[in-house]
């Protein structure tokens, strides 16, 4: 096995509050937990905000992380294209998920850049400054139906993230958005879903939409999340063959979202376990386990 990539992670990132409820919960989420593996590990590590909180306290959290990187060896933070031919145990790349905060993007995301962070999934839980949440409990309960799409601010932001070589995710996107975000960002991938002509979420995408995206060059990442992919015990590998079977080899990679509050079974309850079952038990596993996001972060990551 070449190694593991994982498209959508949290560690230890999130807030007290959001980790007392993952203890509960069987999952992995702390840096050391990664290492000494027997093969290489990849995690695009993202940096969540919550509400009531500001700009300064995300800088924070990366800051902190970064903190903790140093008390271990044979940890890469990788912020460039080259970065990935490197020798390590764990490479960390580093995204922020909402960009609720992102007020000024000329302004702010250079701030990001210098601290490491190459992508942003710019709607969250509600809509936002950018556009619209298919995950807005408004939007959810049918007291939102009109879609309006990307905002001005929004363009302003493709422009300079590709400016940076930063990847776009439109997970929490509603279609509209998610459409308008592929048309125009150079970069984009859809980090943690699932598929929705299996489990119909309006958090999962469609196989016509991944398709879309595989045609770009995108990639995406499923996730064990019971709620996205289904309570059966075979769940989360049978989405990944439905996508194979779709022509969707090219595109599709793992996306956990471990470290937030999520239900798995036990067949998905951790990356290692995942790894495991796709490595025995899907054809071609190196290309959804690595090749996939790999080819994507060369060409996405800055080329210095």
């Amino acid at each position: 096995m070449k190694g593991v990539i994982d498209l959508h992670t949290h560690l230890a990132t999130l807030p007290t509050w959001i980790q007392s409820l993952v203890k509960f919960r069987n999952q992995s989420h702390a840096l050391h937990n990664y290492l000494g593996w027997e093969y290489p590990v990849i995690l695009n590590v993202a940096f969540y905000a919550p509400p009531y909180t500001s700009f300064n306290f995300l800088i924070d959290m990366i800051d902190q992380l970064q903190q903790q990187i140093q008390l271990h060896e044979n940890i890469q933070v990788i912020t460039k294209a080259s970065d990935l031919e490197r020798k390590f145990d764990l490479g960390l790349l580093f995204h922020v998920e909402s960009g609720r905060f992102i007020t000024e993007p000329k302004v702010q995301i250079p701030v990001l850049h210098e601290k490491g962070v190459r992508g942003l999934i710019p709607l969250h839980y509600i809509d936002n400054q950018f556009g619209e949440s298919c995950d807005d409990p408004l939007r959810r309960f049918g007291l939102k139906t009109k879609q309006q799409g990307l905002t001005d601010l929004a363009q302003q932001l493709i422009e300079v993230c590709h400016q940076h070589h930063w990847w776009l995710d439109v997970t929490h996107s509603t279609d509209l958005c998610s459409e308008q975000w592929l048309a125009s960002a150079e970069y984009v991938m859809c980090s943690h879903v699932g598929i929705r002509d299996r489990v119909n979420r309006a958090r999962n995408k469609s196989l016509q939409f991944f398709k879309q995206l595989q045609a770009k060059k995108g990639v995406w990442g499923l996730s064990p999340w019971l709620y996205t992919v289904g309570d059966d015990d075979n769940a989360y590998l049978e989405q990944i063959q439905l996508a194979i079977d779709q022509g969707l080899c090219e595109s599709v990679c793992i996306g956990t979202d471990f470290g937030t509050p999520i239900k798995t079974n036990q067949n998905s309850r951790d990356l290692k376990n995942i790894a495991s079952q796709i490595q025995h038990k899907l054809a071609n596993p190196e290309q959804i386990l690595w090749n996939n996001a790999y080819s994507f972060f060369k060409r996405a990551l800055p080329q210095i």
